[in-house]
């Protein structure tokens, strides 16, 4: 799954939650219109409830992105 499927499927959901990176809040509707093409296809996982990481070419978990607020 890349990043922006999981932003979707929280937009479409409805979920109010705040994605924190290591300096600002966004909501995923806001990260969907700021975001470029290239930050919105990298390979993601969402646990939710706790955060959204990048998930590395071996397909381990890698860096989180944003934490849920």
């Amino acid at each position: 799954m890349i990043l922006k499927e999981i932003l979707n499927k929280i937009v479409e959901k409805q979920q109010s939650i705040l994605l924190s990176d290591s300096s600002n809040s966004f909501n995923a509707k806001e990260l969907l219109a700021s975001l470029s093409d290239t930050k919105l296809n990298i390979r993601s996982f969402y646990q939710e409830g706790l955060y959204i990481a990048r998930i590395d070419d071996k397909g381990f978990l890698g860096d989180v992105l944003y934490r849920v607020k």
